[in-house]
């Protein structure tokens, strides 16, 4: 019991609780919950894209998918444990923010192209799940732009930087 209180007590800088080393914070902020959504409804999409057979619309939507699938699987292992503030060499808030614009978009082009496969009953139910994990993605777009300019640091908006010495 003391090493759990230590743990969720003194284990962040910031005071958060923490349960498994987990940020909860973020866990049960709209961002965590909304890279859950994305890895739950991928994580079906590509189960049903591996049950419906091998076709080559199959192995392709099965490849964005996964793709889709593992990096929101980082991500969200990358904010939840707060590895983000150890990363210096990218911007992973700029790095989601791109994760989530081009997930949007490939789960659009790679769900239209699979929900017209009428013979695979499957690959619809895969597409219909893919268009869910895709509105996840849309919803993180604005929620990740908000967070990355949040935390951009903005230049100084004193007026002596357009002062002119005459």
């Amino acid at each position: 019991m003391a090493d759990q209180e230590t743990v969720e007590s003194g284990g962040g800088s910031s005071g958060a609780e923490r349960k498994c080393g987990m940020d909860m914070g973020y866990v049960k902020s709209i961002n965590g919950v909304l890279k859950a959504k994305m890895m739950g409804w991928s994580l079906i999409a590509f189960i049903l894209c591996l049950v419906s057979g091998v076709s080559i619309a199959n192995i392709f939507f099965g490849v964005v998918i996964f793709c889709g699938l593992f990096l929101s699987i980082g991500l969200f292992i990358v904010f939840a444990y707060s590895k983000d503030k150890d990363i210096t060499r990218i911007n992973i808030y700029l790095f989601d923010f791109l994760v989530s614009i081009l997930g949007t978009i490939a789960y659009f082009i790679v769900c239209l192209a699979s929900v017209f496969n009428i013979a695979q009953p499957a690959m619809i139910a895969a597409a219909i799940f893919g268009f869910i994990a895709m509105l996840s993605f849309g919803a993180s777009i604005w929620f990740n732009f908000q967070r990355w300019r949040q935390l951009k640091p903005r230049p100084p908006t004193s007026n002596q930087s357009y002062d002119a010495n005459y």
